[in-house]
């Protein structure tokens, strides 16, 4: 596999130190241990992921009440926090500060959730994957399945690396209106890909 490396993304360019060249090979907790942080699953109120640190030693709680996609990238997002904010300390994530729909969050969550995005949906493994296939939700969920990534983070992973202009919505259906929770688009000028532009409903 040739990569050029200097493409790579802080994220990408960690897994490929570590020898990942396949999705498979994505072992985040494997990772976080390597790093000096031990990933503990337990029922966590309020928030869907801690970071305890103290010096070079952390300790990553994860909400074992969430779904697999959930924790998968919680998970990636205190590791995040852990590999590039050590010296912020510990973190409490709110549900809302961790996903790959929230780029456009606080600063530090947004970076946090950008780097899980390539840690768990690596562009130099996820572009190869998506040649010659249609962008929709049966890809969506094929890369999700490939990946063991949540379908949220894949539709939009599959959103960002479109060559046409694409988007994605989740809507929740109420007793009475449809409610709009948040939306996603692929924003094109003159070719090139400009910016995903976030829109979140409460």
């Amino acid at each position: 596999m040739a990569i050029d490396h200097s493409l790579l993304s802080p994220a990408e360019r960690l897994l490929w130190q570590y020898g990942v060249r396949d999705p498979s090979h994505i072992d985040l907790e494997a990772i976080a241990n390597y790093r000096g942080a031990e990933v503990v699953y337990r029922r966590l109120c309020g928030c869907a992921a801690r970071l305890v640190a103290a010096g070079e030693k952390a300790v990553i709680s994860v909400d074992s009440g969430s779904y697999p996609g959930r924790q998968r990238f919680s998970l990636a997002h205190e590791l995040a926090h852990w590999i590039c904010d050590k010296d912020r300390g510990s973190f409490r994530c709110a549900n809302e500060d961790i996903g790959p729909q929230n780029a456009e969050a606080k600063n530090v969550e947004a970076y946090a959730n950008g780097y899980a995005s390539q840690l768990i949906l690596p562009s130099f493994l996820v572009d190869p994957w998506l040649e010659g296939r249609r962008i929709n939700l049966d890809t969506a969920k094929a890369l999700g399945d490939d990946f063991d990534a949540s379908l949220t983070a894949s539709a939009i992973k599959v959103a960002r690396r479109a060559d046409a202009q694409t988007c994605v919505v989740w809507a929740a259906a109420g007793f009475k209106d449809t409610l709009l929770r948040w939306s996603m688009k692929q924003e094109i000028a003159n070719g090139n890909e400009k910016a995903i532009q976030p829109g979140v409903q409460g």
